[in-house]
């Protein structure tokens, strides 16, 4: 996996990811929320001193994943432990409460960002600064999958009267959105390979669905889609209710590969056409692109089978 701070001087971010510390032993599920703060420290001081402190200051350290400088530079403050998904738990959430988890536990799910600002006024008013932190936010939700509404304030979350930043989260979560919706996508479109069926039978294993995607393009953040079209068999095909699960995973050829992902299909449920089913959908990361790959698939539950007809791949790159 590409570090972080590798990965954002792929974007084009200008990054200080050397002496970057481990972050915390405690539990780390990863990045599902981004968490915007400000340092209260001088807007023009030293940007390394700040960066420096954040890494290895108070009983806690890292205080945060990431610091941005003044001038827009990316300070990398924290890394992964062995086991642990990238960039590693920070302590910078606090006290808290809300968005779907347990109070007090926001450390274990959202990266931080620490703002150089003295805390007296919006991150806003330091325009090179934050043209950046909104690119930064755009390609972190990228990379991560982390969907708009969960870039977040520390005074969103926080129990404890917390007021960074001072600007209006509303603003930057829209400032991000256009952002995202500006990135350059170019797609591939792998139609018609192979043609006939191809039946996978209950039997609890992942079969390959005879599908390989050729020459895929690289650059940028990779998302590989697959639609087909499926004709469902059912155990009892005279019962009236019923519930089957289609689970497919997507592996690339060097053999990593995703998590799966479950379909619910109810009996009497029609899945029409390939351009209406859309089976999986994935992605990897910028440095680990340019790979082609092979889904699998298994079926569930009241299903004994699945006749996987028509099928295609897309191959979208988002620069």
């Amino acid at each position: 996996m590409t570090t972080l701070g590798s990965w954002l001087k792929d974007q084009g971010f200008s990054v200080d990811d050397n002496n970057v510390p481990y972050g915390r032993e405690s539990k780390w599920r990863g990045v599902e929320f981004l968490m915007v703060h400000h340092t209260v420290s001088d807007c023009d001081g030293s940007e390394s001193s700040i960066a420096n402190y954040c890494r290895t200051a108070t009983d806690y350290p890292p205080i945060c994943q990431i610091v941005l400088g003044h001038s827009g530079k990316v300070w990398m403050t924290s890394k992964e432990r062995s086991g642990q998904s990238d960039p590693g738990r920070a302590s910078h959430a606090g006290s808290g409460n809300g968005y779907g988890i347990s109070a007090d536990t926001m450390n274990e799910y959202a990266l931080g960002i620490e703002c150089q600002c003295d805390g007296s006024h919006p991150l806003s008013t330091h325009s090179t600064q934050y043209s950046t932190l909104i690119r930064l936010l755009a390609a972190l939700s990228r990379r991560y999958g982390v969907p708009t509404k969960n870039i977040i304030g520390h005074k969103e979350w926080s129990s404890t009267g917390k007021v960074d930043p001072r600007d209006d989260m509303d603003k930057i979560r829209s400032d991000v959105a256009a952002q995202s919706e500006g990135a350059e996508t170019v797609w591939s479109d792998y139609s018609g390979k192979p043609s006939g069926d191809w039946t996978i039978t209950n039997a609890q294993d992942y079969e390959p669905v005879d599908f390989q995607t050729e020459d895929p393009p690289s650059g940028g953040l990779e998302f590989h889609l697959l639609y087909a079209n499926c004709e469902i068999t059912w155990e009892d095909p005279d019962a009236v209710e019923g519930m089957g699960i289609i689970r497919v995973k997507y592996t690339r050829e060097d053999g990593d590969d995703t998590a799966y992902q479950d379909y619910a299909v109810p009996k009497g449920a029609s899945i029409g056409s390939p351009d209406a089913f859309l089976i999986t959908a994935t992605h990897w990361e910028s440095g680990e692109k340019g790979l082609g790959g092979k889904w699998h698939m298994r079926c569930e539950g009241d299903i004994a089978s699945i006749k996987v007809g028509t099928r295609y791949a897309k191959i979208a790159v988002v620069g």
